[in-house]
Order: C-alpha cells, then structure tokens, then sequence
C-alpha cells in the first residue's frame, strides 16, 4: 500500500512538471516568418515608385488586386465570371469577392515568398479590416507591416505637373519630365513608346482626388492601429527618389 502511494505521489509529481512546461497546452500558433509591406499615400505620393524600388533592390514579390481581377477574368473560373460581372457592369468589385481572390492567390503563392509587397490594396478601412481579419485566421506566420508616404498636397500637385506616362498599356511607365534622360525626346526608356500626360493629372482634378484619399486615410490608419499593426512614416517631401529609398531602407 505504502509502494502505491508512492507511486502515484511520483506520478502526480510528474503530471504538475509536465503541466507547468506547456506539455498539455494548446498547440502553439507557427511564429511569424514572412512579411507584407502594404504602403499608404495620396495620389501622386510616390507609394509606387517606393514599391518598385523594393522589387528591383530586394526581389520582394508583388501583388496587384487589378490584376488578379484581370486574371480570374481571363480564366473564366467561378470569381472571374462574378468579377467580370460587375467590372462590365461598371460597379466596383464587392470586397468580399476581391478578398476571395487575394485569399486564393496566398494561399498558392505565399509558401514560396518571404516579403511580399502589396500594389494599391487595402484601399479602404473596410479592406484593410477584412485583410487583417484574413491575414490572423488563414496565414499566421506573415507579419503585416504599413508605411505611410507623407508629402504635402501642394507638392503632389507641383510633382504631378511633371509626370508622364508610357502609352503602351503593357509598359504604363511613369516618368518625371525634370529626371528624363532627355527631356526633349518624350519617350519611354523601357520600351520607346511615346510618354503622354493623364488627363486626370490636371490640378483641379488631383485636388479633388487628395480631398477623397484623405476623407478615407484616417479610418484606415485607426484600423491598422486599432490592430496593432506595425505603422512607420516616410517623408518624401522634397527628396530625391534615391533618398527616399535610402529612407525607406532604415526600416526594413
């Protein structure tokens, strides 16, 4: 009898260690290891050519929510015949339909990306809620990280003056007529089709798009603070575009 108490004394011993070294704890959530840039900034900021940047310097993948459409459009499956639906429509894309489609596209294509940069999306506090509501429930080992390009509406206007673009849609370039090559020859250095001006680029046109970018800003950045989400700032107000990488560099 005394054996047995001591026994079962050494077996509830060993059951209290186990207990307290997480051994009959919840399995562990996969630490992040993989990281989503996602950049915030108006019209004309520069959030593009920051991404750019990162492609070309780091090999970071990319991803653009207008191409994923024109994807699944192209291949006819279930959410191209719906998107394809609305955009014939001339109605935005629901953006619960959009995020189907980012959802697929990670879940085939993160398994082999560390940083993934993200072109134009969220666009929205509604998307950004939703990404981050996909990012915890589907893919948590990525890291959601948000950098804000902050310049001026003043210099958005003056920067976008000067800006041109390819005119070949495959190319779509851009371009600032003052760091042209040879500001005298307007065309594209990647393909050699002509540089034109977006109609869109005139300056009651870009105001009006500033005051709609920045009805939506604060909402999103409330979200992305709300959820803890790692948010650094850029300032890119009269800065070379080698000096705002050099900027941008200090944080990755």
């Amino acid at each position: 009898m005394v054996k047995m108490f001591g026994l079962l004394a050494v077996a509830i011993i060993v059951v209290v260690a186990l207990a307290s070294c997480g051994a009959f704890s919840k399995k562990e959530q996969p630490q992040p290891t993989k990281t989503i840039l996602t950049f915030l900034g108006a019209p004309g900021s520069g959030k593009g050519t920051v991404a750019e940047q990162c492609v070309k310097n780091f090999g970071y993948a990319t991803m653009s929510t207008g191409n994923l459409l024109r994807e699944a459009v192209a291949r006819g499956d279930e959410l191209g015949k719906k998107a394809d639906a609305f955009m014939k429509a001339g109605s935005l894309v629901p953006d619960e339909l959009v995020m189907a489609l980012v959802e697929e596209w990670l879940t085939r294509n993160m398994p082999t990306i560390t940083t993934l940069v993200l072109d134009g999306y969220p666009r929205t506090a509604a998307q950004a809620t939703l990404f981050i509501d996909l990012l915890k429930s589907k893919f948590p080992e990525v890291t959601l990280r948000v950098v804000n390009i902050a310049i001026s509406d003043d210099a958005i206007v003056a920067r976008l003056a000067d800006r041109l673009v390819c005119s070949n849609k495959p190319c779509q370039s851009v371009y600032s007529r003052k760091l042209l090559k040879d500001p005298t020859k307007l065309v594209c250095e990647k393909c050699g089709s002509p540089l034109i001006r977006r109609e869109d680029d005139n300056e009651t046109v870009v105001r009006n798009r500033l005051k709609v970018y920045a009805d939506n800003i604060d909402p999103m950045i409330k979200v992305y603070k709300d959820s803890a989400v790692r948010f650094d700032e850029v300032n890119v107000e009269g800065k070379t575009v080698e000096e705002v990488f050099a900027e941008f560099k200090k944080l990755v």
